[in-house]
């Protein structure tokens, strides 16, 4: 005669350890995604507003395009001490740009680093390197838009239309992983 209890086989109860083992990794995971989120650069860039058209060499903006200027602005300027405000302005060297981000700068109350647009991928790192985990704005012309986001996410984007002032590009440069664009229109 056997035990009743010796013939039948028993597997130990296992969750208490697969338990044990898998919050760890649930807290990696997520310290993984804070990190993300909490060191992601952010890159907002758009092309100067509506200007002169003809044979001025730096033409000034249009009415059209002081409005737009100012729609910028009110969109992007949020409110003092707010998640994800704008730290830095960088801009190029022509009066039509700097037309149309003074009225951003003034309300954020920063002053435009003024840039050339000789080397998009100069500028990529220097704003990864000087403002990681903030947000900044770039203001540029329609030809120096497409290699400035393919300087920061590696892909290269269709090209901006010579027409199209109202197109904003925002670039979320994560330090893991790859970089995301969203096109608006404002």
């Amino acid at each position: 005669m056997h035990a009743p209890g010796l013939t039948r086989r028993h597997r130990p109860f296992l969750a208490p350890i697969w338990l044990a083992a898998l919050i760890p990794l649930a807290v990696v995971l997520a310290g993984l995604a804070l990190l993300r989120t909490a060191t992601t650069t952010t890159v907002v860039i758009a092309r100067n507003a509506e200007s002169v058209l003809g044979g001025i060499a730096d033409p000034p903006l249009v009415a059209d395009g002081e409005h737009r200027a100012e729609r910028l602005a009110h969109m992007l300027a949020g409110t003092p001490g707010s998640l994800g405000r704008i730290v830095a302005v960088y801009v190029l060297a022509s009066r039509r740009t700097q037309q149309t981000v003074a009225p951003l700068a003034g309300q954020l109350n920063l002053a435009p680093i003024v840039i050339s647009d000789r080397d998009s991928g100069t500028l990529a790192q220097r704003i990864l390197s000087a403002h990681r985990g903030e947000s900044v704005f770039v203001m540029g012309y329609a030809s120096s838009v497409a290699p400035l986001i393919r300087a920061l996410t590696g892909r290269s984007p269709s090209p901006v239309r010579e027409d199209d002032y109202g197109a904003v590009y925002v670039i979320s440069v994560p330090p893991l992983g790859s970089a995301g664009v969203v096109q608006m229109h404002y």
